[in-house]
């Protein structure tokens, strides 16, 4: 792994634990770098701001997970793999996830996600209806999933992954666009 991106995942890693006992808006990059064990150089080779710190998180995970691709095809988003792959993105990072949503800040961040991917996902969606109303769509499909997956994570995933889609498809099933 380089230099690189070691740092940026210790600067990660450390403002989660940071936020497991103090308030995000309390933390400091002064915190975050003396508990990182970093210069202040350092954060700012990676970051203009703290905000940028999980801003780069959710980007990294959209260009790893090929979850948000353009090229996806519409269907994708209706299927069974979509929900798995996104159980399996909170099961992988539900510790970050967790904390974010505990501080209130998973949510902004998710809108600032949607509203940044939503042109490019659902160029693929021919129904006319969802085409005009795309960010309530996306807001639905991702954030109503998310929902799903952080109570999973509260309540100690007691749920297989598998189970756990099983119950999203069975929810699904009721507002499923039957054109698409």
């Amino acid at each position: 792994m380089a230099q690189s991106t070691v740092s940026i995942q210790k600067i990660l890693l450390t403002t989660v634990n940071l936020m497991k006992s103090k308030s995000y808006v309390d933390i400091t990059i002064k915190d975050i770098c003396e508990s990182a064990d970093i210069s202040r150089q350092t954060f700012y080779n990676h970051f203009k701001t703290k905000d940028d710190i999980f801003k780069t998180f959710f980007k990294n995970l959209s260009e790893k997970g090929d979850i948000f691709s353009p090229d996806r095809p519409a269907a994708y988003y209706f299927s069974r793999q979509y929900k798995y792959d996104i159980v399996s993105l909170y099961d992988k990072y539900s510790d970050i996830f967790f904390v974010l949503f505990e501080q209130d800040i998973l949510w902004y961040l998710g809108r600032e996600f949607v509203t940044s991917h939503r042109e490019s996902i659902f160029k693929n969606i021919s129904d006319e209806f969802i085409g005009s109303h795309q960010n309530y769509f996306y807001m639905y499909t991702y954030l109503g999933i998310s929902q799903i997956c952080l109570e999973w994570i509260r309540t100690g995933k007691k749920e297989t992954k598998e189970e756990l889609v099983d119950m999203i498809e069975y929810f699904d099933t009721y507002h499923r666009p039957k054109n698409i």
